[in-house]
This record gives C-alpha cells, sequence and structure tokens, in this order.
C-alpha cells in the first residue's frame, strides 16, 4: 500500500492502523523535487518511541511488528543507534540465497493495491483495487490511445506532489 509522502503523523497512524499494517517499508527521508528533504525520524518516533530498543512496539499501531530503513540519505541520517529498524540492504542481501518463491494462486478479484485519498476534508480512506480492476482499465486506456502490441507505456502509479 503506497502512503503519500506528504501526509503528517495522524494521517499515516489512520492508515496503518485502518489496515493492520504488520510491515512498513520507509525511506529515511522523504524527498520532493521542489523541497529540501525531510528526515521521516520524527515520523517513526511518533509510530514507535522506543526505535531505540531492540524489541519494536508501538502503542499507536499495535499491529506493526517491523520497519524497514531504505536509506537514501547520503549520509545525512545515522541509522545505527535505532535497533528495532531493519535495513533494506540487508533484507536485499538476506534475499540472494536463490530460493525461490512459494507458487501462490491469484484470483481475479483479490485486492492487489490499496491507495489512499489524499484526505483534505477528513482522514484518508482506502481504495482498494484488484486484480481485474487494475488490468481493466490499463487495458481500457490503451484502448482510448490506440496502443498496439509494439508500444512500450511506462507508468509508476502513484506519483505523489
Amino acid at each position: 500500500m503506497p502512503l503519500n509522502p506528504a501526509f503528517n503523523a495522524p494521517q499515516i497512524v489512520h492508515a496503518l492502523s485502518h489496515l493492520d499494517v504488520a510491515h512498513l517499508i520507509i525511506g529515511a527521508e522523504a524527498n520532493a523535487s521542489h523541497k529540501p528533504p525531510r528526515p521521516n525520524l520524527p515520523l517513526l518516533e511518533t509510530l514507535i518511541p522506543n526505535l531505540k530498543q531492540s524489541k519494536l512496539e508501538s502503542e499507536v499501531v499495535p499491529s506493526l511488528r517491523s520497519v524497514v530503513l531504505v536509506d537514501n540519505s547520503y549520509g545525512r541520517i545515522d541509522m545505527s543507534e535505532y535497533k528495532s529498524i531493519i535495513s533494506y540492504g540487508d533484507i536485499m542481501h538476506d534475499g540472494t540465497s536463490g530460493i525461490d518463491l512459494e507458487k501462490v494462486e491469484l484470483h481475479p478479484d483479490e485486492v492487489v493495491n490499496i491507495q489512499f485519498t489524499s484526505g483534505t476534508t477528513s482522514l484518508p480512506k482506502a481504495a482498494r483495487l484488484s486484480h481485474r480492476s487494475i488490468l481493466n482499465n490499463g487495458k481500457s486506456i490503451g484502448d482510448r490511445m490506440l496502443l498496439t502490441g509494439n508500444d512500450i507505456v511506462c507508468c509508476p502509479p502513484p506519483l505523489f506532489q
């Protein structure tokens, strides 16, 4: 579930709690082209006051079991004292064992993506997207654009400002 990096702490807490999120993957900084980098540590400390302890516990998001940090700070943030955070680099290193993932049957109507509204008038609301809805939307747009099998489309949704 992608979250808008402009969300404030109450919006993040609402989204994570609404879905009983167990794992959060987040950058060390939120980077926007028109703003200076903003460290995400204050946000994480709102969610998990005991970040420096070895065991992750969050009273505001009790379902949260792990935080994986992508270090995109280029040395601006020292994460070494935060014992309850898992480094994305460590996961990538551990994932090179060559073990294949278990084959799983997918159902067209299963939810594959949850996107939250901007929450301009209240807290963000969850929009559930299925495999079928995403593929049908892409096909409909491609048909309207008269795309063929020779065309290449790059679409990394969602895009946030």
